[in-house]
């Protein structure tokens, strides 16, 4: 009989939901197979049901996890710049190339908000939940608690999220990156940054090295720091490796 080492079925179980958080986000809820998801992991299909009693089970688990990650952008750039600044770099993390091109490893809310519309209520509620604590998140990150910062902070997301969408939806790579610069704008505007001014900050890498570790976890980890330049170009925290 196999013995293993203590903390081995954590650890597997572990692998198997970053493992899922991928491969969900690439494929889609249902064409995520359970032997994708297992092969992914370097795992068999046989070990799945000693982890989870389900695909949806597994879904959840992975849903909430991506999410949690994704607020880790909303600590970067640092706390103590203005808010103007902040969602000046927030939109140039957000909305790059970089970002749109890595959906396996990316905010789960462009890649699944479609599917998820279409689970079960238990499903949804997870997401409300963890939807709700971005928004928390983003108007804690505006020093207010008023209704209008509440506001603000839907519809900063809105944008975002649905800007990333956009671009990833057409084919051309042309009009993918007009979409991306129209929604920086349009986020800018949205920040009064009339013309976003020459700015140097500390910001994550973010999601796509795949041997970092860090406060996202394996794979989707800030690996490095990088400067971002507002408005003369800019070297995105989302660069491949």
């Amino acid at each position: 009989m196999t013995r293993y080492a203590t903390g081995h079925a954590e650890a597997s179980r572990k692998k198997i939901i970053r493992a899922a958080s991928r491969i969900f986000r690439e494929r889609g809820v249902k064409e995520a197979s359970v032997p994708a998801i297992m092969e992914a992991a370097g795992m068999t299909v046989g070990g799945f049901y000693r982890h989870f009693p389900s695909k949806e089970a597994l879904f959840q688990e992975a849903l909430a996890q991506s999410l949690e990650r994704t607020f880790t952008l909303l600590d970067h750039p640092e706390a103590a710049v203005a808010e103007d600044a902040w969602i000046e770099a927030l939109a140039l993390l957000y909305l790059s190339p970089e970002h749109r091109d890595n959906r396996g490893r990316g905010c789960p809310l462009p890649a699944l908000c479609g599917d998820l519309s279409r689970e079960d209520a238990s499903t949804r509620r997870i997401f409300e939940e963890q939807l709700t604590g971005l928004i928390d998140r983003l108007q804690q990150r505006m020093n207010t608690a008023s209704p209008e910062a509440r506001e603000r902070s839907w519809r900063l997301l809105a944008l975002l999220v649905g800007g990333l969408l956009l671009s990833r939806s057409v084919e051309s790579e042309t009009t993918s990156n007009e979409i991306l610069a129209a929604f920086r704008k349009l986020s800018w505007h949205h920040a009064g940054i009339a013309i976003p001014k020459p700015l140097t900050l500390r910001t994550p890498r973010a999601y796509n090295n795949p041997h970092a570790s860090g406060r996202l976890g394996d794979p989707h980890a800030f690996a490095a720091h990088h400067s971002l330049h507002a408005g003369r170009g800019h070297r995105s925290p989302l660069a491949h490796p």
